[in-house]
C-alpha cells in the first residue's frame, strides 16, 4: 500500500460511501497510475472528498512521458520515443529546449519519475454526489499484482498494456518492472489476478507462465477496447454469449471474444418490431390494424424464438443461440498445471 496516498484515504469533508471508494480505487492503483495520481496532486491538490473522487475517476485523461525527472531527461525522451533519434543525433540536439517547448505546448508537473500532463481525452466522468457506483473504474481487462526480491509487496498491473503498438512507449508493464526493480516478467512472481469479466475465476491455475496469462489478458483488452470493431451492441452480445458458453476461463472469454459471428442474439428492445416482421410475413398487420393494439408482441417474439432454439439470458434482456457459422479457437489452451503463488 502507497502510504504516500495517506491524505486522501483521510480527506475532510468525505462521506463514509465516499470514504470506501477511495480506499478501494486507491488499494488497486497500478504503478503507472500512482506516478499520474502524484503529478496531479502536485499541480491540483483536491480540497475534499468529492474533489477526491472526481480526480481518480477521471485519472485516464492524463498521459505521462517517463522515464523523465527534469527538462533535460524529458528532451531526451521526446528525442528518442517520439522522434526515433539514436545516440549520435542526441549529440547535436538542444534537449533543453525541446523540452521547454513541449512543456508550453502540454503543461504538466514532474512526479514520480515522470513528466505527468492532461491529455486528449474527452471522456469526462462527472461526480454529482449520487453516481458512485458508475464511477467504477472498468478501463482494463486483466489486472495483475507482480512481486519481486526487491519489492515483495508488489505493485499492481493493468491489461491491456498498449506500448507495442504506441511506438514503444513505455506503459503498464514497463513501469511496473521498473518499481519491481526487475527488467522481465519472468523475473516477477504473481501474488493476485483478478478479470473484468465476473464469470473468470481462477485464472492463474489455467496458465504455466505468466507470459501466457499476459498474452490472454492483452487480447481479451484489445477486444474489449475495440468493441468488435465498432460491432453495434457489442458487450450486450458478449455478455450473452459468454453465459450461453458457460464460460469460466480466460482463454475462453478470448475465443468467444473473436468468435461473436457465432452467434445471433436478439435484445428485448427489439421483439415488437420482430414480431410485426414475422406477422407481415405471414400475411398480418398490413397497413392500418385495429389489432395491433390488441396483441402481444413482445410475448409471441419470445414464442418464437423459444421454438427456434434460442435461450433467454439470465437478466431477461436478450435471447441468444448458436449459428451454423464455425467457431475458431484463437489458440489451443491445453490443460495447464497449477501456477504457484
Amino acid at each position: 500500500m502507497d502510504k504516500s496516498f495517506d491524505t486522501l484515504r483521510s480527506i475532510r469533508n468525505t462521506t463514509s460511501e465516499e470514504s470506501v471508494w477511495l480506499n478501494q480505487r486507491l488499494d488497486g492503483l497500478t504503478a503507472k497510475e500512482a506516478i499520474l495520481l502524484h503529478g496531479v496532486i502536485a499541480a491540483n491538490p483536491p480540497g475534499c472528498g468529492k474533489e477526491a473522487v472526481e480526480l481518480l475517476a477521471n485519472l485516464m485523461e492524463y498521459e505521462m512521458c517517463y522515464p523523465a525527472d527534469n527538462p533535460r531527461q524529458l528532451g531526451e525522451f521526446l528525442a528518442r520515443e517520439e522522434h526515433n533519434m539514436d545516440d549520435v543525433l542526441l549529440t547535436y540536439l538542444d534537449l533543453d529546449k525541446l523540452a521547454g517547448r513541449y512543456m508550453e505546448e502540454h503543461p504538466g508537473q514532474f512526479a514520480g519519475g515522470a513528466y505527468v500532463y492532461h491529455g486528449s481525452c474527452d471522456d469526462d466522468r462527472h461526480y454529482d454526489c449520487t453516481n458512485l457506483a458508475k464511477l467504477e473504474d472498468k478501463d482494463w481487462s486483466v489486472k495483475l499484482r507482480l512481486a519481486s526480491d526487491q519489492n515483495p509487496e508488489g505493485v499492481w498491473v493493468k491489461l491491456p498494456d498498449y506500448e507495442e503498438i504506441s511506438n514503444g512507449r513505455p506503459d503498464e508493464i514497463r513501469i511496473a518492472l521498473d518499481a519491481l526493480g526487475v527488467r522481465t516478467i519472468e523475473e516477477c512472481q504473481l501474488l493476485e489476478v483478478k478479470c473484468i469479466l465476473p464469470e473468470v475465476r481462477n485464472i492463474a491455475e489455467n496458465y504455466d507462465s505468466l507470459a501466457e496469462l499476459i498474452y490472454d489478458g492483452q487480447n481479451l483488452g484489445f477486444a474489449l477496447d475495440e468493441r468488435g470493431q465498432g460491432m453495434p451492441h457489442f458487450m450486450e452480445k458478449f455478455a450473452a454469449a459468454l453465459e450461453y458458453e458457460g464460460c469460466r476461463t480466460l482463454a475462453d472469454a478470448v475465443d468467444i471474444s473473436q468468435n461473436l459471428s457465432c452467434y445471433d442474439v436478439m435484445s428485448a428492445e427489439g421483439f415488437h418490431d420482430y414480431a410485426m416482421r414475422e406477422l407481415q410475413r405471414r400475411g398480418y398487420f398490413h397497413g392500418e390494424s385495429s389489432l395491433a393494439d390488441c396483441f402481444d408482441f413482445e410475448v409471441y417474439a419470445a414464442d418464437l424464438l423459444e421454438h427456434q432454439g434460442f435461450l433467454l439470458t439470465k437478466d431477461e434482456k436478450s435471447y441468444i443461440t448458436r449459428k451454423d457459422t464455425p467457431f475458431v479457437p484463437v489458440h489451443d489452451h491445453p490443460e495447464s498445471q497449477q501456477m504457484v503463488m
